[in-house]
């Protein structure tokens, strides 16, 4: 499966639009290493984004956990990747990045 480069953040995708936040936060909240989450819900597509104290940690978790199948979900096992950034963090229309000027959040 193809994946992105090592970051401290996890993408977490195959999450039915069921599927029970508070089931998926027991799930991970007690990795070593977990700071927090986010889960984003579409028509019929849920996805979660988890950030980890380091790289070593998310690895950690993303190999332990990858294709864990969640009750509340419906689905199969779930699909987790890298992030293509950082938490907090998306690329601007023009590739840049946005969040931080001159170091400081914004």
């Amino acid at each position: 499966m193809k994946d992105n480069p090592p970051c401290n953040t996890l993408f977490i995708g195959n999450l039915g639009e069921t599927v029970v936040e508070e089931e998926l936060r027991g799930l991970f909240s007690v990795q070593p290493g977990f700071k927090q989450m986010k889960v984003l819900r579409q028509d019929r597509n849920t996805v979660c984004f988890i950030e980890f104290d380091d790289v070593s940690t998310a690895s950690a978790v993303h190999h332990t956990l990858q294709g864990a199948v969640v009750p509340s979900s419906g689905r199969g096992g779930m699909r987790i990747q890298f992030s293509k950034n950082p938490f907090g963090r998306r690329k601007d229309l023009v590739g840049g990045m946005v969040g931080i000027l001159n170091g400081a959040p914004v």
